[in-house]
């Protein structure tokens, strides 16, 4: 399946499932914000998951919101960065459990 993103093409370098994930979350972006919200909420999961393994974390049993202390913890995490990922992190919760978000 060949997904274009004007926004997040750039991934399929990286991993094709980010493209489509966030294509996804695009494509919903004006019409259905909380599924946009939840998708970006699995993208964000996905690339934690993924620096953790780059970084030799062993996250098998944490959190998002513990993954991502870990990786702020060993260095692998700038705190903006860090920031920006719980933001996306809460968001997606609000939009997952109370069905609201922009």
């Amino acid at each position: 399946m060949d997904v274009k993103s004007p926004n997040f093409s750039f991934l399929e370098a990286h991993d094709p499932q980010y493209v489509r994930v966030a294509a996804s979350a695009e494509s919903h972006c004006l019409d259905d914000p909380v599924a946009a919200l939840m998708k970006l909420r699995t993208l964000g999961e996905m690339l934690a998951e993924d620096a953790a393994a780059r970084a030799g974390v062993d996250d098998s049993d944490l959190s998002q919101h513990e993954r991502l202390q870990a990786l702020q913890d060993d260095g692998i995490l700038p705190e903006q960065t860090a920031d920006l990922f719980h933001s996306i992190r809460r968001a997606g919760n609000r939009a997952v459990h109370d069905h609201e978000g922009t």
